[in-house]
């Protein structure tokens, strides 16, 4: 698999900016951002505010704007782009407290062992065409959930309610994909040949 830089993620500080619910990535249909809009209505339906910080920017932004509007959402959910650094981002990441990932499409994921690394627990949508799922473990760093908006409002709720803290166990799994690890399998192929 791919690595993420596991020290540089820990020596960025939390943002003093604190969120319920991040979503970090490139606004395109394939991720799915607007079964996230919706499962916050949910919650929000069922006596539950959250806000949600959405990182990123992309083609699907205006039609995301049109419909937080429409679902009455604004001071519920906002957007953030333009970040100057990837630690600017882990920053967001470290003061949010789930990181919500409803994509249809995903290679690795790579944003979830990063927000696991910043010690968030993670929600994702079981898709066949996407991989995320693989990189959660259920109940320990975090949850994947059916490609409905009620699920995922379930699912975050439960990670946002859980009774104990996520860090330790989010951290745990994401150090495994920590650049050193990685490279020193793949010399090991090398070195066996």
């Amino acid at each position: 698999p791919s690595g993420v830089d596991f020290l540089a993620i820990q020596e960025a500080p939390p943002s003093p900016v604190s969120t319920d619910i991040v979503f970090v990535g490139r606004m395109i249909k394939e991720k799915n951002v607007p079964l996230l809009i919706e499962a916050i209505r949910l919650a929000k339906s069922h006596g539950r505010s959250l806000n949600c910080l959405l990182v990123g920017d992309g083609p699907e932004r205006p039609h995301l704007q049109s419909l937080i509007t429409d679902m009455s959402l604004q001071d519920n959910i906002c957007f953030r782009d333009n970040m100057e650094s990837s630690t600017d981002v882990f920053s967001l990441m470290k003061s949010s407290r789930v990181m919500a990932l409803p994509s249809v499409r995903e290679g690795l994921g790579l944003v979830l062992i990063e927000a696991n690394a910043c010690g968030i627990p993670v929600v994702t949508v079981r898709h066949p065409y996407s991989a995320a799922t693989d990189l959660v473990i259920e109940g320990y760093n975090g949850f994947s959930c059916d490609l409905s908006a009620a699920d995922l409002s379930e699912k975050i709720l439960a990670a946002i309610d859980r009774n104990q803290p996520w860090e330790d166990a989010c951290m745990k799994h994401a150090q495994d994909y920590d650049w050193e690890i990685i490279v020193d399998s793949i010399e090991k192929v090398y070195l066996s040949t």
